[in-house]
């Protein structure tokens, strides 16, 4: 699947990658800090992504939940609507979490993708940085589980 992948750490961020996103017409993938809903928890990345999605309802955009390796999180994550999960706990837990996206009607990432950490890149020039991701070097990410 060609997307843009981009690690977003605060508002701001997800809002350079939705413009990018709404100017290219591709999709993008904002996707949590490693482990980063352990920290920062369901609310806030459900939070961030309906701010930008009625800010930019034209960009084509999905959330990614990094949730480490720890499957009751993912599942729980799933439970309050997640799109795409990423986990990279042991592989008979990954089935059982496959089954679950399935289910869903969700992605399942094992592992992380090439993506450009907004953290990284300063606030000023977090746009043109997004742009030229998106451009240059999104790329293919390996999806394993429903693409529905």
């Amino acid at each position: 699947m060609n997307v843009a992948v981009f690690v977003v750490h605060e508002l701001a961020h997800a809002r350079a990658a939705l413009v990018a996103a709404a100017e290219s017409g591709r999709r993008v993938v904002l996707l949590s800090p490693p482990d980063g809903v352990v920290y920062l928890g369901l609310r806030w990345m459900a939070a961030l992504t309906a701010a930008v999605r009625s800010e930019f309802p034209a960009a084509v955009a999905s959330t990614a939940l990094d949730c480490g390796d720890r499957l009751a999180l993912a599942l729980e994550a799933l439970r309050h609507g997640a799109g795409i999960v990423l986990f990279t706990g042991p592989g008979e837990e990954a089935d059982r979490l496959l089954a679950a996206t399935r289910a869903a009607g969700a992605e399942l990432w094992r592992s992380r993708p090439p993506a450009l950490d907004l953290s990284t890149v300063a606030a000023e020039k977090a746009l043109i940085a997004c742009r030229d991701w998106i451009e240059h070097h999104g790329g293919n990410v390996e999806i394993v589980g429903h693409l529905g």
